[in-house]
């Protein structure tokens, strides 16, 4: 794809890459700085014998039942990845270089109540949320 920008029309111009022209106020690129498979520089993962999967191009359909899986990286998306891992994998090992910070979800119940503060009185959710 080929983006342009016409200032004196204040609009975007687009070629796609089956050729198709299009036009545009607003232009947002969503590729994201992580969208390019990067496996990590070990020494021997080259010649490791086991099934490798990448988080950006995972494959669904391997079965891990009764496997010994380990995941390098305790990130966003390790954070999505590793419970379902978890839940089907003999072992899980998860290898990261350093601790993330986080805080505790605090996730509770939402009740009755709650749903009535918050239609009449929205400031109640900041009470909720403390």
């Amino acid at each position: 794809m080929q983006a342009t920008f016409d200032e004196a029309a204040g609009l975007w111009s687009f070629l796609t890459d089956q050729s198709e022209q299009l036009q545009s106020r607003f232009f947002a690129c969503s590729t994201g700085p992580l969208n390019q498979l990067r496996w990590p520089d070990i020494a021997g993962l080259e010649s490791f014998a086991g099934k490798r999967l990448h988080s950006s191009q995972w494959y669904h359909k391997y079965d891990m039942r009764g496997k010994q899986v380990g995941v390098i990286g305790t990130g966003s998306t390790a954070s999505q990845l590793i419970p379902p891992v978890a839940d089907q994998a003999g072992a899980l090992h998860v290898f990261q270089r350093s601790a993330n910070w986080v805080l505790p979800r605090g996730d509770r119940p939402y009740f009755a109540l709650d749903g009535l503060l918050t239609r009449f009185k929205p400031y109640s959710t900041w009470i909720q949320r403390a």
